[in-house]
């Protein structure tokens, strides 16, 4: 939906901030739901890249009488910032398409790791599927990636013992797989996505094996902003949203 001068300032540029919680959000009553709780997550850009530049146009503003002093301005933005400098930098853009463009001109210890393979499986890694279909270019060679339909390769999904589960509610989409002991070997561990995002390496610590089961696994997405997750974007708030997933994972 693109951003301009006023969001970068406000929102972008402040640790922490969000646009999508703010009231300047909700005043421009848009239909879209977003991933984003913490902002795009500029730190750590910061981590990996010598400077990070930003190419913005706003799709569209609702400027009213009540809001003149918080008008939404159209025009076309640049942002860079470089490391070791906090100031902020705007230069001309003549963009006319609606959306935003992030580059990050990469540190040389992490250029040096990055080919097609390390590309590709990191996306596959981080989203459960790509229902939008994902552009690579690397060293010449290209990729696309999408795929508008989870699929999940369990080893022995179908054999005797081991209860499937085909899981599509208005919270959950995925596979719930109920087994016994003869099937320990099965190799495989539990998977949870939120808007299509992993959400945690640690599943396990979420405790969402209702206790009275023995042997359980998991693959299932989230189908919207439902979980907290902790600043840091490595695992999920305990608190009353995840009972709930709990009870309904147990209610299945």
């Amino acid at each position: 939906i693109g951003i301009n001068a006023s969001d970068l300032e406000k929102y972008v540029a402040r640790m922490g901030e969000s646009y999508y919680t703010s009231d300047a959000f909700k005043e421009q009553r848009v239909d879209y739901t977003p991933m984003s709780r913490h902002g795009m997550g500029l730190y750590s850009c910061f981590m990996v890249s010598r400077a990070i530049l930003i190419e913005s146009k706003k799709d569209r503003a609702i400027n009213t009488a009540w809001n003149v002093m918080n008008v939404q301005s159209l025009d076309a933005i640049v942002a860079k910032w470089f490391e070791g400098d906090g100031r902020m930098e705007f230069v001309t853009s003549d963009r006319k398409k609606p959306g935003t463009k992030v580059t990050l001109p990469l540190k040389q210890e992490y250029a040096q790791q990055i080919n097609m393979d390390f590309l590709v499986n990191t996306i596959q890694h981080f989203t459960m599927y790509q229902p939008i279909p994902i552009k690579i270019v690397c060293d010449g060679q290209t990729k696309v990636l999408g795929c508008k339909k989870l699929h999940w390769n369990m080893p022995f999904i179908n054999a005797i013992g081991v209860t499937t589960i085909r899981v599509d509610t208005d919270i959950l989409e995925g596979y719930l797989v109920i087994y016994n002991s003869r099937h320990k070997q099965i190799n495989c561990k539990s998977e949870l996505f939120q808007q299509n995002f992993r959400i945690t390496e640690h599943v396990e610590s979420l405790e969402l094996k209702p206790k009275w089961l023995r042997e359980f696994k998991f693959y299932l997405n989230i189908k919207n902003h439902f979980l907290n997750i902790n600043m840091c974007k490595t695992n999920v708030i305990e608190d009353e949203k995840l009972m709930e997933l709990r009870n309904h994972i147990g209610g299945i």
